[in-house]
C-alpha cells in the first residue's frame, strides 16, 4: 500500500510514510526519523535529500543549538502532492464499501477490532 501511494505521488517507495511521520511529530532532528522508523541514520539522509529535492523538506538548524539539524516537512507542498493519491484511495475505498450491506461491515469491523486487541495484547507479552 506504502509503495503504491507514494507511486501515485511521484515519489520513491515508502517515502510517504516518513511525510507522516514528520506530521505526526513536527519538525525533528534526522536520529528522531531513524528512531521512530527503524532506518538508519545513512537511510534517514538519503531520503531527506530525496524530500529536499521535491521540496517537501528542509533542514534548519536547531535554534538553542545550532550544532544540530531539524527536518522540516513543508506542509503545503505535502499536502498538495499527496492529496490526489488518497482522493482516490478513499474513492476506490467508497466503491469497496457499497458492495456490503451494514450488516456485512459490522461483522468486519468486530472482527478487526477483536484482531487488533489479540495484537495488541501479544505485544505485549
Amino acid at each position: 500500500m506504502h509503495q503504491s501511494i507514494a507511486y501515485a505521488a511521484g515519489l520513491a517507495g515508502t517515502d510517504h510514510k516518513y511525510i507522516d511521520l514528520l506530521l505526526k511529530h513536527g519538525a525533528i532532528t534526522p536520529g528522531q526519523i531513524a528512531a521512530l522508523s527503524g532506518l538508519s541514520t545513512g537511510a534517514v539522509t538519503g531520503m531527506i535529500d530525496r524530500l529536499e529535492l521535491e521540496n517537501l523538506v528542509k533542514r534548519e538548524r536547531d535554534a538553542v543549538d545550532r550544532r544540530k539539524v531539524i527536518v522540516v516537512l513543508n506542509r503545503e507542498a505535502a499536502f498538495e502532492r499527496m492529496g490526489p493519491a488518497f482522493k482516490d484511495l478513499q474513492a476506490d475505498a467508497e466503491k469497496l464499501y457499497r458492495g456490503f450491506t451494514s450488516g456485512e461491515l459490522d461483522i468486519v469491523q468486530k472482527y478487526l477490532e477483536a484482531v487488533i486487541a489479540f495484537t495488541k495484547g501479544r505485544l505485549q507479552l
